[in-house]
């Protein structure tokens, strides 16, 4: 069964949701720098103004952010500082990283709840834009969605690493 746990990344599942993360990244990325560049050219060179610009990009930007959080969950290329793995010994390392890896766990999930709700309150709300009256459901959203992958990756890295943890143990338990 662990084997099944710990190839569930080759899932196409997996290579599913990771595949539309990375075109939304995308389509987000270029759609603002496209924005920003024409606003760019409307100001500088036309001396006209596009009129609420900074709506869509913030909802663009919204989604850049929690969507690239989740992102970097799954690369798991989050800044951190380990110095305190210099003076540990190999089992107390792995116990810190298995530590790390739950609480990482518990938080990312209550932070999903929490998005969860808030994309629940948005949706009963309708609230739109001022100037563009685009529904905020768009931007409000992404957090919960980010929130959600975040989770999700996390609980597949716990997982694997409560696994690859028992793994160690026996194979330290039986001297090979």
């Amino acid at each position: 069964m662990s084997d099944r746990i710990m190839s569930f990344r080759n899932s196409l599942i997996f290579k599913f949701l990771l595949k539309i993360q990375e075109y939304i990244l995308i389509i987000c990325s270029v759609a603002t720098v496209i924005i920003i560049g024409i606003e760019v050219a409307l100001r500088y060179f036309f001396r006209a103004d596009l009129l609420g610009y900074e709506e869509i990009v913030i909802i663009l930007a919204m989604w850049l952010y929690f969507l690239g959080g989740s992102y970097t969950t799954y690369k798991k290329n989050h800044i951190s500082a380990e110095v305190v793995n210099l003076f540990l010994t190999e089992r107390a390392q792995k116990i810190v990283a298995l530590f790390v890896s739950i609480i990482t766990m518990i938080v990312a999930i209550i932070f999903a709840l929490w998005g969860f709700d808030f994309f629940r309150w948005a949706l009963e709300r309708k609230a739109m834009t001022s100037g563009l009256r685009i529904p905020l459901l768009l931007s409000q959203s992404a957090l919960f969605f980010g929130y959600l992958m975040m989770a999700f990756y996390s609980l597949v890295y716990a997982i694997e690493d409560i696994l690859l943890f028992i793994g160690w143990q026996k194979k330290n338990a039986e001297g090979i």
